[in-house]
């Protein structure tokens, strides 16, 4: 089972390490064309980097109710809106939009969980009917945790946010202890609910069905085409029926 943590995202002294470390063995995969393209230095971007926030301002406690809100078309058969925004602590995904759907999924937002390729180390405009690589940018009030083992996607997902404010890198030991625990590298989604179980013993998760039925239902809020997910949805589904069964989340529809 996933171990309580405080401390899950990398603080500056970590970020300094991290970096360096990963930097000097790096082959710097798209890295270089990024920052010719845009005109900044990779020091610059280190820089900029090391102004990333920690998480003390939120203050999370063990029984703090938190929501896990996935973006599963499944929602938008609920009205669990205002379910979810009594929660003390709402954690989404990637670029789940909120407008124009709060009767289903509810208008808060604390944390958001983003992959590189979400961030906009990819075009994913082929797969994503509204894809808008400044979705995230002008999010200004919620804490970005960009979710990635490959140091360069997480520069350039970080510099392409970066005015949000409140950013941040998940450490990459977390991600590998998840790993351990499913078998294969995990979603965004279900790092959510590893991270929330992590934290508090309060627990409910809302719009997760794990890719079972047609493509049209993916997300609530866009069409997804067909693509190669890289993920095992069965051990995910799995692993959460499993921190369902031990009273550690509730699986809400």
């Amino acid at each position: 089972m996933i171990k309580k943590i405080k401390n899950f995202v990398w603080n500056n002294a970590e970020i300094s390490c991290k970096l360096s470390n990963d930097i000097e063995e790096s082959r710097y995969f798209r890295l270089d064309n990024f920052l010719e393209k845009n005109e900044v230095s990779l020091d610059k971007i280190i820089k900029l980097a090391h102004t990333c926030n920690n998480l003390t301002d939120l203050n999370i406690g063990e029984t703090d109710k938190i929501a896990v809100v996935g973006n599963s078309g499944i929602l938008m058969d609920t009205e669990m809106g205002e379910e979810i925004d009594k929660h003390d602590i709402i954690i989404r995904c990637n670029r789940a939009k909120i407008e124009g759907f709060e009767k289903h999924v509810g208008s808060k937002t604390t944390l958001r969980m983003v992959a590189t390729k979400s961030a906009g180390a990819y075009d994913l405009s082929e797969t994503f009917s509204d894809w808008n690589p400044e979705f995230l940018a002008n999010l200004k009030d919620e804490h970005l945790i960009l979710c990635g083992q490959r140091i360069n996607q997480l520069l350039i997902g970080f510099f392409n946010n970066r005015k949000v404010g409140k950013i941040h890198f998940l450490k990459t030991e977390f991600i590998d202890e998840v790993i351990e625990l499913v078998g294969n590298y995990p979603s965004v989604g279900l790092l959510s609910i590893c991270l929330a179980v992590s934290l508090s013993t309060n627990v409910d998760i809302y719009g997760f069905n794990f890719f079972k039925e047609d493509w049209k239902s993916q997300h609530y809020f866009e069409d997804v085409k067909p693509h190669s997910r890289g993920h095992d949805f069965k051990d995910e589904e799995d692993y959460v029926n499993l921190l369902s069964n031990k009273k550690l989340i509730t699986i809400r529809r």
